[in-house]
């Protein structure tokens, strides 16, 4: 059964039962103390083996989500890092008792388990793939500042500007 309660966690979530309990939660907070107010609330709630997404936690806009993780979990929380921003934990142990072995990389001083997206290399095709439209994007920018500086240092294909802006436009 899936619930999706819109809105500030503060204001939905003395509308859920008091008896509910979670298996999954996808916490997309973004702030230190959204996280953690439905931290609070959930983990008395996870059943064992239940997960928690924090959304965008590693997102540079998302301040404090990971601050308030550790702070609700523990300092020694294992973090599995999922697509793209995302990571997730099991703090009521890992229901998957033969997953993969970790492998640890750091980021920002804190230590991330990558084995399951390492596991899925149409994933880091995807990651790659990604990075070359951003690229190209930031040489689009590059190009547009250029014009609308008045540089003549432009190249012969600028025209792509203006195409790249709109493609940022329509997402």
């Amino acid at each position: 059964m899936v619930e999706i309660h819109e809105g500030w966690f503060e204001d939905t979530l003395g509308r859920i039962s008091p008896t509910a309990q979670f298996c999954l939660a996808h916490l997309d907070a973004d702030t230190y103390s959204s996280t953690k107010t439905a931290l609070r609330y959930l983990l008395p709630r996870l059943v064992p083996g239940g997960a928690v997404v924090l959304d965008d936690c590693l997102f540079y806009g998302a301040i404090g989500v990971l601050q308030a993780a550790e702070e609700e979990i523990g300092k020694d929380l294992h973090l599995h890092l999922g697509p793209k921003t995302q990571a997730f934990a099991f703090p009521k142990g890992d229901p998957q008792p033969g997953r993969r072995a970790p492998i640890w990389r750091t980021l920002g001083g804190r230590r991330y388990d990558v084995a399951d997206l390492l596991a899925r290399p149409d994933y880091i095709e995807l990651v790659a793939w990604e990075g070359a439209i951003y690229r190209n994007r930031a040489e689009g920018y590059h190009d547009y500042l250029q014009l609308i500086s008045g540089r003549p240092d432009l190249p012969p294909d600028s025209h792509r500007v203006t195409a790249g802006i709109g493609l940022l436009r329509r997402r």
